[in-house]
């Protein structure tokens, strides 16, 4: 009876022994992925000369308020193939290279029109390139610029260097390229010292300044040498009054300077829409319109030798156009 009992036991002994205690395992989790970090939105550029984005075209006019009427059928005019212009009228070229030279990218390139000093100076200041110019037709010569003659009074002769000195010069205006700019970096590489100038008098006009030297009322002034060229074919008596001395490279009339970002596509628009306005399509109120924001010219793709020949000179000078309209 006992090792009926005892054997039961020993038994269960055995398999207690065998097996041991169970060891402790992990209970397994799900891995879980972690969420990304969202990426700021950024906005898609929209180049310049859309509806949403119209391309800002500075024009430089003489009365802001009277062109302000027709400013908006500029816009429609040069409005084709989708491009769309916001035409900024602006009072000088300083004003319009600012516009400018205030493109960063595509999505506010700008385009100017811009007289030779001012092209000059956006070139300086590396802000756009030149798409069109201004041309004029005298007989059958193309011209795209004007030269600037600086004239003496007779009696003076021909000695501007010594005319210079305690002399009284006229001009224009302080800002003028023909009567003063363009005269003073002449004299700059003649070595012509004009702060030797006794007294600096404005005129209104250029026919005015003829008439002021040849009287005497000046010793010298700079007038456009197609002045001087009418005058002498309409036998004016003036010209027998004044000594013609000084003679400068063209100055262009004036230049379409667009910023280097602006889209190709953009850009081949903008020229096509301008050129279409010397077109023989064109009506009366288009013609009208060309002459009131572009004087008597036409428009025509840039002369790229009456380009280099203006900025070789700029650069003889050694002045620094950069700081105009700064």
């Amino acid at each position: 009876m006992r090792t009926s009992i005892l054997i039961p036991a020993i038994l269960i002994l055995l398999v207690t022994a065998a097996c041991g205690a169970r060891a402790a395992t992990a209970t397994p989790f799900p891995t879980l992925t972690p969420f990304s970090t969202p990426l700021p939105w950024l906005s898609t550029l929209v180049p310049a000369g859309t509806a949403a984005n119209p391309l800002r075209l500075a024009v430089v006019v003489s009365d802001v308020e009277a062109a302000v009427i027709d400013e908006a059928e500029l816009e429609a005019v040069l409005q084709i193939d989708g491009l769309v212009v916001d035409v900024l009228l602006m009072e000088d070229d300083a004003r319009a290279l600012e516009v400018l030279c205030s493109a960063t990218g595509p999505d506010d390139a700008a385009a100017a029109w811009l007289d030779g000093f001012g092209y000059a100076a956006a070139r300086s200041r590396q802000c756009g390139e030149a798409l069109l110019m201004l041309q004029s037709e005298r007989g059958s010569q193309l011209r795209f610029g004007e030269r600037s003659q600086f004239i003496l009074n007779g009696e003076l002769g021909d000695d501007l260097a010594g005319a210079i000195e305690g002399s009284t010069i006229c001009r224009i205006s302080a800002d003028d390229a023909v009567s003063w700019m363009m005269p003073t970096l002449q004299f700059r590489i003649r070595n012509i010292d004009f702060a030797g100038i006794g007294t600096l008098l404005d005129y209104p006009d250029y026919d005015a300044l003829v008439t002021a030297v040849a009287d005497a009322e000046c010793d010298g002034a700079g007038v456009p040498r197609s002045l001087l060229l009418d005058l002498g074919e309409a036998s004016d008596s003036r010209m027998d009054q004044v000594e013609t001395v000084q003679l400068s490279v063209p100055i262009p009339y004036g230049v379409l300077v667009v910023s280097g970002a602006l889209p190709e596509n953009r850009r081949a628009v903008l020229e096509a829409a301008h050129l279409e306005l010397n077109s023989d399509a064109v009506d009366e109120a288009e013609i009208s319109l060309l002459s009131e924001f572009f004087g008597a010219y036409s428009i025509v793709a840039p002369d790229s030798e009456v380009l280099a020949e203006f900025i070789s000179f700029i650069d003889e000078t050694g002045f620094d156009l950069a700081e105009l309209g700064r």
